[in-house]
């Protein structure tokens, strides 16, 4: 019973389709990161990230592609994430990373190895022809301070905004939302 219920609670945080969490489910993580940075000041990263022209590719190539891009990209995201880290599919094509303790020294590096990663993923439509995906993104430290709050709302908002500056550079690049 204690095993089946576990389940349930898993299952209540989790994306069914691409096994990352669930906007619930990543909620949590970003409180329990939230808070202890309040408590020891610990640094942690976001990224948003945006795949790019993905309603083409259901409408090109079918959303059984579609599926198989997205459960790919979970997985190659996984590949180049430490186990710490959490990937959260916030809604359709678009995912948020939420990165323990990533430096702001180091997040450029962190965030050009995801964009490789996504270049490199290797998705075939149902004939066997590759279908080659990019995403736009964008990314901030955030060190949480006492009496401060910060909600991921809020990052999110902040973010989004320079994901679709992003998108409409040109697409396939990922921008820094420091101020």
């Amino acid at each position: 019973m204690v095993k089946q219920s576990e389940e349930q609670a898993r299952l209540a945080l989790t994306d069914p389709l691409t096994g990352a969490e669930n906007r619930r489910g990543f909620e949590r993580a970003y409180q329990r990161e939230w808070s202890r940075g309040q408590r020891q000041y610990h640094v942690f990263a976001m990224v948003l990230l945006d795949l790019d022209h993905f309603k083409r590719v259901n409408d090109v190539h079918g959303h059984g592609t579609g599926d198989r891009v997205l459960k790919t990209l979970c997985r190659t995201l996984k590949s180049v994430m430490r186990p710490t880290d959490h990937i959260g599919r916030l809604g359709g094509e678009e995912f948020a990373l939420l990165l323990p303790g990533c430096q702001p020294d180091q997040l450029r590096a962190v965030v050009e190895r995801v964009q490789q990663a996504i270049h490199a993923m290797n998705v075939h439509n149902d004939l066997q022809q590759p279908v080659p995906m990019t995403a736009s993104g964008s990314f901030v430290s955030i060190t949480p301070r006492p009496h401060q709050n910060l909600e991921l709302g809020q990052v999110i908002d902040h973010l989004d905004s320079y994901l679709y500056q992003a998108k409409r550079n040109g697409r396939d690049s990922f921008i820094s939302a420091e101020q």
